[in-house]
């Protein structure tokens, strides 16, 4: 049986967990909350608990049963990955990449899950794996930074790691639409500006797809086909409500906290040729319009 352990098995990671266990996988994963790896379990996920913080030992034991590994666990940018700590900002190669390590023989694949802020600026322009990173924010220089010491692991140990880089994750109770039920949607205008997004559901598509089609040491991009200014979903989503969308704010009129603006600062676009050759890829929600389409006749929001 094919077994696949995930450290953070959260919006993305659930999604994921749900489509392999309906083809007979296994799934185990953690959550940083005793009572949110409890609904783990109660979803017939084995769940366990990992705040990042320290290493436990039940998690030690299931992830040596695992035959494929997957993080999506964000940078803690809290107490590592500075000059000065010296650190990695990943918490689970600080705790457990010496279990990888030597679990390297027996896994058939790894991926770690990072994001496509790692590019930075480019001016509006296509981006693909083949663009050299330029990240403009910590944030992102430590995503770049953690991408790369788990691809040092294939060169030096074999360890099978696979690098992704989803666009903006949306999906059901996650999306514009969302937003715009709970009061809390901005249409936010900065002229020019491109957004790549990507379904839940279709980046689970493209874990799983590269869980089977293993290829060590490759970068996947992962977002839709069709980039667009960020109040297009907006004004969308408002439409599909049948509401009118929330007053226009200019970026520069914008009242809200810096790193709430974080997204703002890059501007470019996200090609997804890759997993299409690659990986056979045929997108079920190739733009915002039919996610968000979706999202609403099921009443996922």
């Amino acid at each position: 049986m094919k077994r696949l352990f995930c450290f953070g098995l959260g919006f993305t990671g659930l999604t994921l967990a749900k489509q392999l266990k309906a083809s007979g996988w296994s799934v185990a994963g953690t959550r940083r909350t005793k009572d949110k790896a409890a609904i783990l379990r109660s979803a017939g996920i084995d769940g366990f608990v990992f705040t990042g913080k320290e290493m436990a030992p039940d998690v030690k034991k299931a992830l040596a049963n695992a035959s494929h590994v997957l993080s999506t666990i964000a940078p803690d940018s809290s107490s590592a990955g500075n000059s000065a700590s010296g650190q990695i900002a990943d918490p689970v190669l600080r705790y457990y990449k010496g279990d990888i390590l030597n679990r390297a023989q027996n896994l058939a694949w790894v991926g770690y899950l990072s994001s496509t802020n790692v590019y930075g600026d480019h001016d509006g322009q296509w981006v693909d794996e083949t663009t050299t990173p330029r990240p403009g924010s910590e944030h992102a220089r430590q995503r770049l930074d953690i991408e790369h010491a788990w691809q040092d692991m294939v060169q030096t140990d074999g360890v099978p790691v696979h690098i992704l880089r989803p666009a903006g994750i949306y999906g059901p109770y996650r999306s514009a639409l969302t937003s715009l039920k709970n009061g809390t949607a901005k249409r936010v205008i900065r002229p020019g500006q491109w957004i790549s997004r990507i379904h839940v559901r279709d980046l689970a598509a493209v874990v799983i797809a590269s869980a089977e089609n293993q290829n060590p040491g490759s970068v996947y991009n992962v977002a839709d086909d069709e980039p667009s200014p960020r109040e297009t979903t907006i004004e969308f989503a408002a439409m599909l409500l049948n509401r009118e969308p929330p007053p226009a704010i200019p970026f520069e009129q914008w009242q809200t906290p810096p790193t709430a603006k974080r997204d703002f600062t890059t501007n470019k676009r996200i090609r997804n040729d890759r997993i299409k050759k690659d990986l056979g890829i045929v997108l079920t929600y190739p733009s915002y319009r039919d996610g968000l389409k979706a999202l609403f006749d099921a009443g996922e929001y």
